[in-house]
Protein backbone atom coordinates (compact mmCIF):
# COMPACT_ATOMS: atom_id res chain seq x y z
CA UNK A 1 0.00 0.00 0.00
CA UNK A 2 1.61 3.58 -1.09
CA UNK A 3 2.53 5.80 2.00
CA UNK A 4 0.64 9.43 1.55
CA UNK A 5 2.17 12.11 0.62
CA UNK A 6 4.83 13.88 3.24
CA UNK A 7 3.05 16.11 6.04
CA UNK A 8 3.69 18.11 8.89
CA UNK A 9 2.05 16.26 11.76
CA UNK A 10 1.03 17.87 14.98
CA UNK A 11 1.23 16.79 18.55
CA UNK A 12 -1.13 17.46 21.27
CA UNK A 13 1.69 20.05 22.70
CA UNK A 14 2.04 21.71 19.72
CA UNK A 15 5.34 20.21 18.43
CA UNK A 16 5.68 18.83 15.11
CA UNK A 17 7.22 15.99 13.13
CA UNK A 18 7.85 15.91 9.69
CA UNK A 19 6.58 12.28 8.64
CA UNK A 20 7.83 10.59 5.46
CA UNK A 21 6.71 7.53 4.19
CA UNK A 22 5.38 6.69 7.22
CA UNK A 23 8.11 7.84 9.39
CA UNK A 24 9.45 10.09 10.98
CA UNK A 25 12.57 12.65 9.10
CA UNK A 26 15.09 14.77 10.16
CA UNK A 27 16.24 16.77 7.67
CA UNK A 28 19.71 16.83 7.31
CA UNK A 29 20.05 19.65 4.42
CA UNK A 30 22.22 21.58 2.35
CA UNK A 31 20.61 24.57 0.64
CA UNK A 32 22.05 25.53 -3.29
CA UNK A 33 23.53 29.08 -4.76
CA UNK A 34 20.89 31.04 -5.93
CA UNK A 35 21.57 29.99 -9.50
CA UNK A 36 22.94 26.86 -9.48
CA UNK A 37 19.48 25.17 -10.02
CA UNK A 38 18.81 26.72 -13.43
CA UNK A 39 21.44 24.61 -14.93
CA UNK A 40 21.06 20.56 -14.63
CA UNK A 41 24.61 20.40 -16.16
CA UNK A 42 25.77 22.61 -13.41
CA UNK A 43 23.72 20.52 -10.94
CA UNK A 44 25.42 17.35 -12.23
CA UNK A 45 29.01 18.99 -12.04
CA UNK A 46 28.76 20.69 -8.90
CA UNK A 47 25.87 19.35 -6.90
CA UNK A 48 25.27 15.57 -6.10
CA UNK A 49 28.62 14.69 -5.33
CA UNK A 50 29.04 17.35 -2.90
CA UNK A 51 25.57 16.82 -1.04
CA UNK A 52 26.67 13.17 -0.69
CA UNK A 53 30.50 14.12 0.97
CA UNK A 54 28.32 15.68 3.69
CA UNK A 55 25.73 12.65 4.32
CA UNK A 56 22.97 15.13 3.47
CA UNK A 57 19.45 13.41 3.00
CA UNK A 58 17.59 16.42 1.55
CA UNK A 59 18.54 19.38 -0.87
CA UNK A 60 16.86 22.92 -0.29
CA UNK A 61 16.58 23.62 -4.03
CA UNK A 62 15.07 27.01 -5.99
CA UNK A 63 12.37 26.63 -8.75
CA UNK A 64 12.57 29.73 -10.69
CA UNK A 65 9.09 31.49 -12.07
CA UNK A 66 10.88 33.02 -14.81
CA UNK A 67 12.05 29.59 -16.27
CA UNK A 68 8.93 27.40 -15.06
CA UNK A 69 6.46 29.92 -17.27
CA UNK A 70 8.64 31.93 -19.39
CA UNK A 71 5.52 33.46 -21.60
CA UNK A 72 2.38 33.83 -19.71
CA UNK A 73 0.42 30.39 -19.46
CA UNK A 74 3.05 28.54 -21.06
CA UNK A 75 4.94 26.18 -18.81
CA UNK A 76 8.07 24.67 -18.66
CA UNK A 77 8.46 21.73 -16.27
CA UNK A 78 12.11 20.26 -17.49
CA UNK A 79 13.90 21.33 -15.35
CA UNK A 80 12.12 20.02 -12.22
CA UNK A 81 11.85 17.03 -14.26
CA UNK A 82 15.53 16.74 -14.27
CA UNK A 83 15.91 17.94 -10.91
CA UNK A 84 13.68 15.33 -9.33
CA UNK A 85 15.16 12.23 -11.12
CA UNK A 86 18.32 13.21 -11.00
CA UNK A 87 17.75 13.53 -6.50
CA UNK A 88 16.21 10.09 -6.82
CA UNK A 89 19.35 8.29 -8.54
CA UNK A 90 21.29 10.15 -5.74
CA UNK A 91 19.01 9.27 -3.28
CA UNK A 92 17.90 12.20 -1.85
CA UNK A 93 15.10 14.25 -0.85
CA UNK A 94 14.37 17.85 -1.78
CA UNK A 95 12.49 21.07 -0.60
CA UNK A 96 11.79 23.34 -3.25
CA UNK A 97 12.18 26.88 -3.00
CA UNK A 98 9.54 28.84 -5.01
CA UNK A 99 11.32 31.86 -6.38
CA UNK A 100 8.51 33.61 -7.47
CA UNK A 101 6.94 37.47 -6.63
CA UNK A 102 9.83 38.29 -3.73
CA UNK A 103 13.31 36.53 -3.11
CA UNK A 104 14.59 38.78 -0.48
CA UNK A 105 12.26 41.66 -0.74
CA UNK A 106 12.87 42.26 -4.56
CA UNK A 107 11.03 40.93 -7.43
CA UNK A 108 13.95 39.53 -9.33
CA UNK A 109 12.64 36.07 -10.59
CA UNK A 110 9.10 37.18 -12.08
CA UNK A 111 9.13 36.27 -15.89
CA UNK A 112 10.04 38.83 -17.87
CA UNK A 113 6.43 39.19 -19.20
CA UNK A 114 5.58 40.77 -15.50
CA UNK A 115 8.36 42.57 -14.79
CA UNK A 116 8.02 44.75 -17.97
CA UNK A 117 4.18 45.85 -17.31
CA UNK A 118 4.13 47.95 -14.78
CA UNK A 119 0.61 48.95 -15.12
CA UNK A 120 -1.07 45.21 -14.68
CA UNK A 121 1.82 44.38 -12.13
CA UNK A 122 2.32 47.51 -10.25
CA UNK A 123 5.17 47.97 -7.65
CA UNK A 124 5.43 48.94 -4.42
CA UNK A 125 6.81 52.97 -3.76
CA UNK A 126 9.20 53.45 -0.91
CA UNK A 127 7.79 57.09 -0.91
CA UNK A 128 4.82 58.32 -2.63
CA UNK A 129 5.88 58.51 -6.53
CA UNK A 130 8.90 55.86 -5.23
CA UNK A 131 8.73 53.31 -7.21
CA UNK A 132 11.26 50.13 -6.35
CA UNK A 133 11.57 47.09 -8.11
CA UNK A 134 8.93 44.54 -5.91
CA UNK A 135 5.87 43.89 -6.36
CA UNK A 136 3.36 45.46 -4.45
CA UNK A 137 1.22 43.06 -2.22
CA UNK A 138 -1.82 45.19 -3.10
CA UNK A 139 -1.77 43.77 -6.89
CA UNK A 140 -4.36 41.39 -7.23
CA UNK A 141 -3.14 40.37 -10.73
CA UNK A 142 0.44 39.36 -9.72
CA UNK A 143 -1.04 36.88 -6.77
CA UNK A 144 -3.28 35.50 -9.53
CA UNK A 145 -0.65 34.93 -11.85
CA UNK A 146 1.96 33.49 -9.26
CA UNK A 147 -0.66 31.41 -7.47
CA UNK A 148 -1.35 30.31 -11.00
CA UNK A 149 1.88 29.27 -11.66
CA UNK A 150 2.66 27.49 -8.35
CA UNK A 151 -0.56 25.70 -8.86
CA UNK A 152 0.74 24.59 -12.25
CA UNK A 153 4.10 23.95 -10.57
CA UNK A 154 2.18 21.80 -7.53
CA UNK A 155 -0.35 20.03 -10.17
CA UNK A 156 3.01 18.82 -11.86
CA UNK A 157 4.65 17.19 -8.73
CA UNK A 158 1.37 15.51 -8.11
CA UNK A 159 1.73 13.25 -11.07
CA UNK A 160 5.11 13.54 -11.67
CA UNK A 161 6.09 12.53 -7.86
CA UNK A 162 3.20 11.56 -6.15
CA UNK A 163 4.57 8.04 -5.55
CA UNK A 164 8.29 8.98 -5.05
CA UNK A 165 7.94 11.58 -2.92
CA UNK A 166 11.73 13.16 -4.01
CA UNK A 167 9.86 15.99 -2.96
CA UNK A 168 9.21 16.52 0.53
CA UNK A 169 8.20 20.45 1.58
CA UNK A 170 7.81 23.84 -0.15
CA UNK A 171 9.25 26.95 0.78
CA UNK A 172 6.65 29.84 -0.48
CA UNK A 173 8.82 32.81 -1.71
CA UNK A 174 12.12 33.91 -0.23
CA UNK A 175 12.50 36.36 2.10
CA UNK A 176 9.79 38.41 1.32
CA UNK A 177 8.90 41.85 2.28
CA UNK A 178 10.11 45.93 1.42
CA UNK A 179 13.67 47.25 1.51
CA UNK A 180 13.77 50.54 1.88
CA UNK A 181 10.73 51.85 3.23
CA UNK A 182 8.45 50.69 6.72
CA UNK A 183 5.23 50.47 4.52
CA UNK A 184 4.20 50.38 0.79
CA UNK A 185 3.59 54.09 -0.20
CA UNK A 186 1.65 52.87 -3.56
CA UNK A 187 -2.01 54.38 -4.16
CA UNK A 188 -3.04 50.77 -3.45
CA UNK A 189 -1.02 50.61 -0.25
CA UNK A 190 -2.07 53.87 0.75
CA UNK A 191 -5.49 54.23 0.68
CA UNK A 192 -5.81 50.58 2.54
CA UNK A 193 -3.28 51.82 5.56
CA UNK A 194 -6.42 54.41 6.17
CA UNK A 195 -8.90 51.87 6.38
CA UNK A 196 -10.27 49.92 9.05
CA UNK A 197 -8.15 46.93 10.55
CA UNK A 198 -9.75 43.58 9.11
CA UNK A 199 -12.20 42.34 12.04
CA UNK A 200 -10.70 38.76 11.13
CA UNK A 201 -7.14 40.29 12.43
CA UNK A 202 -8.39 41.95 15.44
CA UNK A 203 -10.06 39.50 16.84
CA UNK A 204 -7.76 36.82 16.31
CA UNK A 205 -5.39 39.13 18.19
CA UNK A 206 -7.73 39.95 20.67
CA UNK A 207 -8.28 36.23 21.25
CA UNK A 208 -4.89 35.25 21.64
CA UNK A 209 -4.92 38.19 24.17
CA UNK A 210 -6.88 36.48 26.16
CA UNK A 211 -5.15 32.97 26.11
CA UNK A 212 -1.88 34.49 26.60
CA UNK A 213 -0.76 33.09 23.84
CA UNK A 214 0.35 36.38 21.84
CA UNK A 215 3.84 38.13 21.13
CA UNK A 216 5.07 40.67 23.58
CA UNK A 217 6.28 43.29 20.92
CA UNK A 218 2.68 42.81 19.93
CA UNK A 219 0.84 43.00 22.71
CA UNK A 220 3.16 46.38 23.68
CA UNK A 221 2.05 47.97 20.49
CA UNK A 222 -1.60 47.15 21.12
CA UNK A 223 -1.16 48.75 25.09
CA UNK A 224 0.95 51.77 23.62
CA UNK A 225 -1.65 52.41 20.60
CA UNK A 226 -4.58 52.14 23.13
CA UNK A 227 -2.60 54.54 25.65
CA UNK A 228 -2.49 57.33 22.82
CA UNK A 229 -6.43 56.98 22.29
CA UNK A 230 -8.82 59.78 23.43
CA UNK A 231 -11.15 56.90 23.60
CA UNK A 232 -9.24 53.63 24.69
CA UNK A 233 -12.30 51.22 24.75
CA UNK A 234 -12.58 52.63 20.66
CA UNK A 235 -13.47 49.67 18.79
CA UNK A 236 -13.30 49.85 14.65
CA UNK A 237 -10.04 51.19 14.28
CA UNK A 238 -7.53 51.92 11.22
CA UNK A 239 -4.15 50.29 11.14
CA UNK A 240 -2.22 53.45 13.40
CA UNK A 241 -5.10 53.59 15.43
CA UNK A 242 -4.94 50.27 16.81
CA UNK A 243 -1.22 49.23 16.07
CA UNK A 244 0.92 52.84 16.36
CA UNK A 245 4.14 52.75 15.73
CA UNK A 246 4.71 49.73 14.86
CA UNK A 247 1.56 50.08 12.26
CA UNK A 248 3.26 50.03 9.11
CA UNK A 249 5.39 46.47 9.65
CA UNK A 250 1.97 44.52 10.65
CA UNK A 251 -0.19 46.01 7.49
CA UNK A 252 2.88 45.13 5.15
CA UNK A 253 3.21 41.50 7.29
CA UNK A 254 -0.96 40.95 7.06
CA UNK A 255 -0.94 41.97 3.31
CA UNK A 256 2.01 40.04 2.20
CA UNK A 257 1.00 37.30 4.46
CA UNK A 258 -2.33 36.99 3.21
CA UNK A 259 -0.61 37.36 -0.53
CA UNK A 260 1.45 34.21 -0.01
CA UNK A 261 -1.32 32.50 1.52
CA UNK A 262 -3.04 32.82 -1.37
CA UNK A 263 -0.63 31.52 -3.58
CA UNK A 264 0.32 28.69 -1.05
CA UNK A 265 -3.74 27.71 -0.72
CA UNK A 266 -3.61 27.58 -4.84
CA UNK A 267 -0.71 25.38 -5.14
CA UNK A 268 -1.75 22.86 -1.93
CA UNK A 269 -5.25 22.40 -3.74
CA UNK A 270 -3.73 20.50 -6.05
CA UNK A 271 -0.67 18.40 -3.99
CA UNK A 272 -1.17 18.99 -0.51
CA UNK A 273 2.48 19.29 0.43
CA UNK A 274 3.72 21.14 3.50
CA UNK A 275 5.00 24.32 2.67
CA UNK A 276 6.32 27.37 5.03
CA UNK A 277 8.14 31.04 4.23
CA UNK A 278 11.35 32.01 5.75
CA UNK A 279 12.79 35.09 6.99
CA UNK A 280 15.34 37.88 6.64
CA UNK A 281 16.16 38.35 10.22
CA UNK A 282 16.36 41.87 12.15
CA UNK A 283 19.83 42.33 12.48
CA UNK A 284 20.49 44.17 15.90
CA UNK A 285 17.57 45.80 18.20
CA UNK A 286 17.48 49.06 16.84
CA UNK A 287 17.52 48.23 12.91
CA UNK A 288 14.27 49.71 11.52
CA UNK A 289 11.33 47.72 9.33
CA UNK A 290 12.37 48.60 5.65
CA UNK A 291 16.00 48.07 6.90
CA UNK A 292 15.53 44.49 6.63
CA UNK A 293 12.36 43.50 4.83
CA UNK A 294 9.53 44.94 5.96
CA UNK A 295 6.47 42.96 6.32
CA UNK A 296 8.72 39.47 6.37
CA UNK A 297 7.71 36.98 8.93
CA UNK A 298 10.18 38.19 11.63
CA UNK A 299 9.32 36.96 15.40
CA UNK A 300 7.74 39.62 16.49
CA UNK A 301 5.49 39.69 13.35
CA UNK A 302 4.32 35.88 13.98
CA UNK A 303 0.76 36.26 15.38
CA UNK A 304 0.41 38.39 12.45
CA UNK A 305 1.60 35.83 9.75
CA UNK A 306 -0.33 32.90 11.46
CA UNK A 307 -3.26 34.22 11.31
CA UNK A 308 -3.14 35.61 7.58
CA UNK A 309 -1.29 32.81 6.32
CA UNK A 310 -3.18 29.73 7.66
CA UNK A 311 -2.29 27.46 4.97
CA UNK A 312 1.91 27.66 6.20
CA UNK A 313 2.80 24.93 8.11
CA UNK A 314 5.85 27.21 9.53
CA UNK A 315 7.69 29.96 9.80
CA UNK A 316 11.42 30.03 8.76
CA UNK A 317 14.70 31.79 10.20
CA UNK A 318 17.42 32.56 7.76
CA UNK A 319 20.37 32.50 10.27
CA UNK A 320 23.66 34.12 9.59
CA UNK A 321 24.15 35.48 12.80
CA UNK A 322 25.85 34.59 15.84
CA UNK A 323 22.97 34.47 18.77
CA UNK A 324 22.13 30.91 17.50
CA UNK A 325 20.59 29.53 20.46
CA UNK A 326 18.29 33.04 21.28
CA UNK A 327 16.58 32.94 17.74
CA UNK A 328 15.83 28.92 17.70
CA UNK A 329 14.21 30.21 21.36
CA UNK A 330 12.37 32.86 19.57
CA UNK A 331 10.86 30.72 16.30
CA UNK A 332 9.46 28.08 18.85
CA UNK A 333 7.25 30.24 20.20
CA UNK A 334 3.59 30.09 19.49
CA UNK A 335 3.82 26.43 18.94
CA UNK A 336 5.59 27.23 15.82
CA UNK A 337 7.69 24.02 14.16
CA UNK A 338 11.39 24.85 13.81
CA UNK A 339 13.07 24.91 10.40
CA UNK A 340 16.46 26.38 9.56
CA UNK A 341 16.11 26.41 5.51
CA UNK A 342 19.64 28.59 5.59
CA UNK A 343 22.45 28.87 7.92
CA UNK A 344 25.88 30.38 8.01
CA UNK A 345 28.89 27.90 7.90
CA UNK A 346 31.63 30.72 7.49
CA UNK A 347 33.84 29.05 10.58
CA UNK A 348 32.55 25.84 10.65
CA UNK A 349 29.70 26.64 13.12
CA UNK A 350 27.10 24.58 11.27
CA UNK A 351 27.85 20.84 12.37
CA UNK A 352 27.48 22.16 15.99
CA UNK A 353 23.92 24.53 15.55
CA UNK A 354 22.63 21.66 14.02
CA UNK A 355 23.39 19.21 16.70
CA UNK A 356 21.93 21.74 18.77
CA UNK A 357 18.51 22.95 16.86
CA UNK A 358 17.69 18.81 16.80
CA UNK A 359 18.35 18.29 19.94
CA UNK A 360 16.87 21.48 22.01
CA UNK A 361 14.51 22.67 19.88
CA UNK A 362 13.12 19.49 17.79
CA UNK A 363 14.02 21.02 15.03
CA UNK A 364 12.08 20.03 11.56
CA UNK A 365 15.24 20.71 9.62
CA UNK A 366 18.69 21.88 9.32
CA UNK A 367 20.44 23.22 5.94
CA UNK A 368 23.27 25.69 5.45
CA UNK A 369 23.43 27.80 2.35
CA UNK A 370 25.92 26.98 -0.10
CA UNK A 371 26.35 23.25 0.45
CA UNK A 372 27.46 22.82 -3.60
CA UNK A 373 30.60 25.11 -2.94
CA UNK A 374 30.78 23.91 1.00
CA UNK A 375 33.73 21.96 1.95
CA UNK A 376 33.53 21.10 5.22
CA UNK A 377 34.70 17.00 7.18
CA UNK A 378 32.85 18.29 10.41
CA UNK A 379 29.40 18.57 9.38
CA UNK A 380 29.62 15.31 7.33
CA UNK A 381 30.89 13.63 10.06
CA UNK A 382 28.05 15.28 12.51
CA UNK A 383 25.56 14.83 9.83
CA UNK A 384 26.69 11.15 9.74
CA UNK A 385 26.10 11.19 13.74
CA UNK A 386 22.94 12.90 13.21
CA UNK A 387 21.82 10.10 10.95
CA UNK A 388 22.81 7.61 13.23
CA UNK A 389 21.25 9.01 16.25
CA UNK A 390 17.92 9.12 13.86
CA UNK A 391 15.88 6.76 15.31
CA UNK A 392 16.39 8.21 19.00
CA UNK A 393 16.00 11.74 18.43
CA UNK A 394 12.87 11.20 16.77
CA UNK A 395 11.86 8.27 19.48
CA UNK A 396 12.30 11.64 21.97
CA UNK A 397 11.11 14.35 20.15
CA UNK A 398 9.54 16.44 22.83
CA UNK A 399 10.41 14.73 25.14
CA UNK A 400 12.10 15.70 28.40
CA UNK A 401 14.34 13.16 27.94
CA UNK A 402 16.18 14.87 25.43
CA UNK A 403 18.26 18.13 25.62
CA UNK A 404 21.36 20.37 24.25
CA UNK A 405 23.43 22.50 25.08
CA UNK A 406 25.63 24.80 22.57
CA UNK A 407 28.83 26.89 24.15
CA UNK A 408 27.68 30.80 24.33
CA UNK A 409 23.91 29.42 23.69
CA UNK A 410 21.83 28.48 26.69
CA UNK A 411 19.42 25.08 28.01
CA UNK A 412 15.89 25.79 28.48
CA UNK A 413 15.96 22.50 31.17
CA UNK A 414 19.19 23.79 32.61
CA UNK A 415 19.65 25.23 35.67
CA UNK A 416 22.53 27.55 34.81
CA UNK A 417 26.01 27.79 36.08
CA UNK A 418 26.36 27.78 39.95
CA UNK A 419 26.82 31.54 41.16
CA UNK A 420 30.77 32.79 40.42
CA UNK A 421 31.16 30.56 38.08
CA UNK A 422 31.35 32.26 34.61
CA UNK A 423 28.63 31.32 31.98
CA UNK A 424 31.24 30.42 29.23
CA UNK A 425 32.75 27.75 31.52
CA UNK A 426 30.35 25.13 32.21
CA UNK A 427 26.42 24.32 32.31
CA UNK A 428 24.56 22.29 34.62
CA UNK A 429 21.72 20.66 32.98
CA UNK A 430 18.97 18.62 34.85
CA UNK A 431 18.31 15.08 34.20
CA UNK A 432 16.12 12.81 36.24
CA UNK A 433 18.44 10.82 38.62
CA UNK A 434 20.97 13.31 37.70
CA UNK A 435 23.00 16.94 37.33
CA UNK A 436 24.89 16.70 34.39
CA UNK A 437 27.63 19.35 34.40
CA UNK A 438 29.18 20.58 30.77
CA UNK A 439 32.18 21.82 30.83
CA UNK A 440 34.22 23.69 28.14
CA UNK A 441 37.80 23.25 27.90
CA UNK A 442 38.25 26.67 25.97
CA UNK A 443 36.67 29.55 25.82
CA UNK A 444 34.74 30.27 23.08
CA UNK A 445 36.64 32.55 20.19
CA UNK A 446 35.29 34.51 17.56
CA UNK A 447 35.51 33.35 14.53
CA UNK A 448 35.75 29.66 15.86
CA UNK A 449 32.83 27.24 16.01
CA UNK A 450 30.81 26.38 19.45
CA UNK A 451 31.39 23.07 21.58
CA UNK A 452 28.05 21.44 21.99
CA UNK A 453 26.85 18.29 23.89
CA UNK A 454 23.41 16.89 23.08
CA UNK A 455 21.92 14.48 26.07
CA UNK A 456 19.70 11.44 26.20
CA UNK A 457 18.55 9.49 28.61
CA UNK A 458 17.45 6.37 27.46
CA UNK A 459 16.79 5.30 31.02
CA UNK A 460 17.30 7.63 33.78
CA UNK A 461 20.61 5.71 34.68
CA UNK A 462 21.85 5.30 30.94
CA UNK A 463 22.27 8.29 29.06
CA UNK A 464 23.46 8.90 25.53
CA UNK A 465 26.12 11.33 25.21
CA UNK A 466 26.89 13.08 21.65
CA UNK A 467 28.74 16.57 20.26
CA UNK A 468 32.26 17.70 19.46
CA UNK A 469 34.39 20.58 20.90
CA UNK A 470 36.32 19.46 23.91
CA UNK A 471 33.66 18.88 26.33
CA UNK A 472 33.54 17.32 29.73
CA UNK A 473 30.01 16.25 31.43
CA UNK A 474 30.09 15.32 34.79
CA UNK A 475 27.62 13.86 37.00
CA UNK A 476 26.35 14.15 40.40
CA UNK A 477 23.15 12.76 42.30
CA UNK A 478 20.13 14.95 42.00
CA UNK A 479 19.02 15.24 46.33
CA UNK A 480 16.25 12.48 47.84
CA UNK A 481 13.43 14.56 47.72
CA UNK A 482 12.30 12.73 51.12
CA UNK A 483 15.65 12.89 53.13
CA UNK A 484 17.71 15.89 50.83
CA UNK A 485 20.24 13.44 51.24
CA UNK A 486 22.75 13.92 48.62
CA UNK A 487 24.18 10.07 46.99
CA UNK A 488 27.20 9.72 45.36
CA UNK A 489 27.62 8.96 41.57
CA UNK A 490 30.11 6.67 39.98
CA UNK A 491 29.88 5.15 36.02
CA UNK A 492 28.79 1.53 35.93
CA UNK A 493 30.14 1.97 32.48
CA UNK A 494 31.58 4.13 29.53
CA UNK A 495 31.22 3.17 25.74
CA UNK A 496 32.45 4.51 22.51
CA UNK A 497 30.66 3.14 19.94
CA UNK A 498 27.88 4.14 17.28
CA UNK A 499 24.14 3.36 16.71
CA UNK A 500 22.91 1.19 13.31
CA UNK A 501 19.24 1.14 12.41
CA UNK A 502 18.57 1.80 16.76
CA UNK A 503 20.76 -0.85 17.72
CA UNK A 504 23.78 0.43 19.83
CA UNK A 505 27.04 -1.07 18.44
CA UNK A 506 29.76 -0.57 21.46
CA UNK A 507 33.37 -0.12 20.53
CA UNK A 508 35.94 0.14 23.23
CA UNK A 509 34.58 0.60 27.01
CA UNK A 510 36.75 3.33 28.54
CA UNK A 511 37.93 3.22 32.23
CA UNK A 512 41.59 3.78 34.06
CA UNK A 513 42.99 7.24 33.16
CA UNK A 514 40.06 7.50 30.55
CA UNK A 515 37.14 7.07 32.87
CA UNK A 516 36.05 10.49 31.82
CA UNK A 517 32.82 11.39 29.58
CA UNK A 518 34.93 13.52 26.89
CA UNK A 519 33.62 14.72 23.62
CA UNK A 520 36.58 15.75 21.17
CA UNK A 521 36.90 18.08 18.38
CA UNK A 522 35.29 15.28 15.45
CA UNK A 523 31.76 14.66 16.09
CA UNK A 524 31.36 12.25 19.36
CA UNK A 525 29.19 9.80 20.87
CA UNK A 526 29.04 7.86 24.07
CA UNK A 527 26.94 5.63 25.77
CA UNK A 528 27.01 5.87 29.68
CA UNK A 529 25.36 3.98 32.47
CA UNK A 530 25.86 5.68 35.98
CA UNK A 531 24.80 4.62 39.49
CA UNK A 532 24.15 5.84 42.63
CA UNK A 533 25.41 5.02 46.24
CA UNK A 534 25.14 6.20 49.43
Amino acid sequence: MPYPIPQIQRTPTGTAQLIVDGKPHLILGGELHNSSASSLDHLDEHTWERAQMHNCNTLFVPVYWELLEPSEGQFNFSLVEGLIQRARTHKLRLVLLWFATWKNGRSHYAPAWVKTDTERFFRMQVAPNKTCSSISPMCADACQADSRAFSALMQHLAHFDAEDHTVIMVQVQNEPGLLGAPRDFSPAASAAFQTLVPSELSAALQERKENGNIRPEILRALADAQSQRSDPQQENLTWPELFGDAACEVFMAWHIAKYVNQVAQAGRAQYDLPCYANCWLVQHPNQHPGEYPSGGPVSRMMDIWQIAAPHLDALAPDIYLDNFASICADYTTLSNPLIIPEAADTHGEASAHAVYAFGQHNAIGFAPFGIDSLDDPRLAETYQLLSDLHPLITAHHNSEKMTAVLQGGYSNSGLGPEPGINRSDRVVITLENYYAEVCYHEPLQPGCPPAVALIIEETADQLIVAGMGNVDVNFSARHLAQTDQKLNVDYLSIEEGNYRDGTWIPGRRLNGDEYVVRLGEKPTVRRVSLYRYR
